[in-house]
């Protein structure tokens, strides 16, 4: 009786150890390392940077990357999402077509999609195109960005030196009928800049 009685003693003193290892959760399976960094934000408009909207947070999995956003004062619905070739998110005046006057592009800096130079084509995140080619960001009707979304084929160090754009409509994810999936033109921007 007396060593029933002291097992069961020593089941309950162990009990909460055991329910703390169960409810934990297993991160150590997808993170590689806890690489992560975050990404600040800003409108962008043709006159450059405006207001900044809040952060990105870039996590190196096991496979890719993923990207947290935390934006806020963006229109409702789909946005093309994508990692731009150059670290630059300052406006660029446009060359004028005949009987028009040049205009300035927001964010016209920031070069074309990132790419590997094995493919030139917009395929999107899970395509053989462009690496930069991120899924669609989701924006409530607060005007609030926080769905993660997963790009497979990145990794964290092809981000320094990038930046990220959020352009003004969806993605389908092809160059017909538009080159880029459509996704129109660049509403905010921020450079990968590799701080942790």
């Amino acid at each position: 009786m007396i060593i029933f009685l002291r097992c069961a003693a020593l089941a309950v003193a162990l009990m909460p150890a055991m329910v703390t290892a169960v409810d934990e959760p297993d991160t150590g399976a997808e993170e590689a390392g806890g690489n992560a960094l975050s990404v600040s934000m800003s409108l962008a408009t043709r006159n450059g940077k405006s207001k900044d909207i809040g952060t990105i947070r870039v996590e190196e999995k096991i496979r890719g990357i993923v990207l947290a956003p935390h934006l806020k004062g963006l229109r409702q619905g789909a946005h093309g999402f994508h990692v731009h070739e150059h670290d630059d998110c300052s406006s660029v005046r446009e060359e004028a077509k005949s009987g028009s006057t040049p205009e300035y592009v927001a964010a016209g800096n920031e070069g074309g999609h990132l790419s590997s130079g094995l493919a030139d084509s917009h395929t999107g995140p899970y395509g053989d195109g462009h690496l930069g080619d991120l899924p669609i960001l989701y924006v409530d009707n607060n005007g609030v960005a926080n769905h993660p979304v997963y790009a497979p084929r990145l990794r964290l160090n092809d981000l320094p030196g990038r930046a990220l754009v959020i352009h003004a409509n969806p993605d389908n994810y092809s160059d017909d009928p538009e080159e880029n999936g459509g996704s129109g033109p660049i509403i905010a921007c921020g450079i990968v800049d590799g701080d942790k």
